[in-house]
């Protein structure tokens, strides 16, 4: 799920992560990013720090909330440690510097949805012949 107001950068985001393999739902801003959370199954999300409505640090902290595990990498304006240092404390996977650079977002996404996926596999396996407890 790819959150975030603009909608240029959106559809650019969109396009590029489509022609990756991935299946993309959008949404406007948080709120709207948990309904749709909420009404269907999703693997990971790109979230822009700044929307009206509901920003990423508040959508994420309710997404947390709600209990819901998939992978988030904010979007970000600048790169500023701080504000990543918390973001990770609250959450967060990664980051990406907006406006991104493909080739670096490719990989970025890569390595974090594979990693979610490979634990999330791993954490459903249960060896024959042992009982899940």
């Amino acid at each position: 799920m790819i959150v975030g107001n603009d909608s240029a950068a959106t559809e650019m985001l969109k396009e590029a992560l489509g022609e990756w393999g991935y299946e993309i739902v959008t949404a406007r801003n948080g709120w709207e990013a948990l309904v749709l959370a909420g009404r269907r199954p999703v693997d990971g999300m790109l979230v822009d720090m700044n929307m009206p409505i509901m920003d990423g640090r508040t959508m994420l902290s309710e997404l947390r909330w709600l209990g819901y595990r998939m992978p988030v990498l904010m979007m970000l304006g600048e790169s500023d440690e701080r504000i990543q240092s918390q973001l990770l404390m609250e959450g967060a996977q990664g980051f990406i510097l907006k406006p991104p650079h493909l080739q670096s977002l490719q990989q970025t996404c890569r390595q974090v949805f594979l990693k979610y996926a490979v634990e999330e596999y791993a954490a459903s396996y249960i060896p024959a012949g042992t009982n899940k407890k």
